[in-house]
């Protein structure tokens, strides 16, 4: 099984969506521009982890950074809760994580 970083970015928007829910609409923007920022990252992360270069601790302290920077983006939504906002953020990771587990 190969990894397809377009594919694990649309998982992880589909993650994010089903957290927000009715909120996806106010969001939905925001997150896309995350990840759109965020893609060179997630794709330098999940190619070093999968080639071996980076340890499982070190994949999560990759992954908390970039859940910051998610978090960061997608706080200037107007948004019921804080908690929502990581929530979602926790499962478009979590996609990734997966995804490049998947793989190795």
């Amino acid at each position: 099984m190969g990894f397809e970083l377009d594919k694990v970015i649309g998982d992880m928007l589909a993650a994010a969506e089903g957290v927000f829910r009715k909120e996806w609409p106010k969001v939905k923007d925001a997150m896309e521009q995350v990840l759109a920022d965020e893609r060179e990252a997630l794709k330098n992360i999940s190619e070093a982890y999968i080639g071996g270069d980076l340890t499982d601790e070190e994949l999560q302290d990759q992954l908390e950074g970039e859940r910051d920077a998610f978090e960061a983006g997608v706080a200037m939504c107007k948004v019921k809760s804080k908690v929502t906002i990581q929530k979602a953020v926790n499962a478009a990771l979590k996609v990734l994580e997966e995804a490049v587990k998947a793989v190795v």
